[in-house]
C-alpha cells in the first residue's frame, strides 16, 4: 500500500465531520493533509474560510507531532491573528471573525500562507515518515 493509499483511506474515513471518530494518528494525517492541500491548491485564507479550518488549532499540534516546528509555527502565528488567539471550531462564526479583522488581517493570513508554502522544515519528508511509521494505526477501522 503506498502512502497516497494510506491518505486517501484517512480522508475518506474523516470526511463528512466525522474527524472526532478518527485516532490520533489519524487526526494527524488527515489535518495535515487537509491544510496543505487547501493551502497549495487555494490559500491559507480560503483554509480558514472552509470547513477545513475548523482543524486550525489542532495542527498547530499535529506539525509538532511530525517534527515540522517551523510549519507548526507558522500557523500557530496565523491562528493567533483572531480574536482570543484562534479561529472559531464552527464555519460561521470563523467567516464572522474573519470579515470582523479587516483587510488588513486577511493580507496578513494570505502571507503567512505563503511563508507555509516555503517552510525549510522537510515537512514533506516528516510526513511521509510518519505515515510509515503509523501505517497500522492509519489503516484501522
Amino acid at each position: 500500500m503506498t502512502i497516497t493509499d494510506i491518505v486517501e483511506f484517512v480522508m475518506m474515513r474523516g470526511g463528512d465531520g466525522r474527524f472526532g471518530a478518527l485516532n490520533r494518528a489519524q487526526r494527524v494525517v488527515y489535518a495535515i493533509s487537509d491544510v496543505d492541500s487547501m493551502t497549495a491548491e487555494y490559500s491559507l485564507y480560503d483554509y480558514y474560510d472552509s470547513n477545513s479550518g475548523k482543524n486550525a488549532a489542532f495542527v498547530v499540534s499535529a506539525l509538532k507531532e511530525i517534527g515540522a516546528l517551523e510549519s507548526s509555527a507558522v500557523i500557530r502565528s496565523a491562528n493567533a491573528l483572531f480574536p482570543g488567539g484562534q479561529p472559531a471550531l464552527d464555519l460561521g462564526q470563523r467567516r464572522n471573525q474573519i470579515e470582523a479583522m479587516g483587510e488588513d488581517v486577511a493580507a496578513s493570513i494570505k502571507e503567512i500562507g505563503d511563508q507555509f508554502m516555503n517552510c525549510t522544515d522537510n515537512f514533506a519528508e516528516k510526513f511521509e515518515a510518519f505515515v510509515l511509521a503509523n501505517q497500522k494505526d492509519l489503516m484501522a477501522q
